[in-house]
């Protein structure tokens, strides 16, 4: 009788343990994909940039300038780059990669580090001849 109590307690108490230890983990590389692109895809708007912390004037081109980045990892834009996109760091968060190809060019690769993003906007910093670009983006 004491050891079906005792095997019954301990499975209690195995049970009890295993359920209070379960987390839910979130997957970085996941949740930065959802929020660039959601389901369906998003349209990122250019909206400001900057350069070495400078406001930029923008010029139509800029003003119009549109990246949409998919769920499945491709990108396009308004200047008809077709390409792909992916984090590419150890904390994914930080880092976005877009590879695309140009005509005249070849291969483009474009390394930006995640200033910021949300739901609503993003911002993306890179060097370009030893100057600090942050590009603003809204949808």
């Amino acid at each position: 009788m004491f050891s079906t109590v005792l095997k019954r307690t301990t499975f209690l108490i195995i049970v009890l343990i295993t359920i209070s230890c379960q987390k839910n983990v979130v997957d970085p590389e996941k949740e930065l994909r959802a929020t660039l692109a959601g389901t369906n895809g998003i349209e990122w708007q250019l909206s400001n940039w900057f350069q070495n912390g400078e406001k930029q004037s923008m010029t139509n081109a800029q003003r119009s300038f549109r990246m949409k980045l998919l769920p499945d990892l491709t990108y396009e834009d308004t200047d008809g780059h077709v390409g792909n996109w992916r984090s590419h760091k150890s904390t994914p968060a930080d880092s976005l990669l877009i590879v695309f190809q140009n005509p005249m060019q070849g291969f483009i690769v474009t390394d930006y580090s995640i200033k910021s993003i949300n739901s609503n906007t993003l911002e993306l910093n890179y060097l370009y001849n030893n100057q600090k670009i942050t590009l603003c983006y809204k949808k």
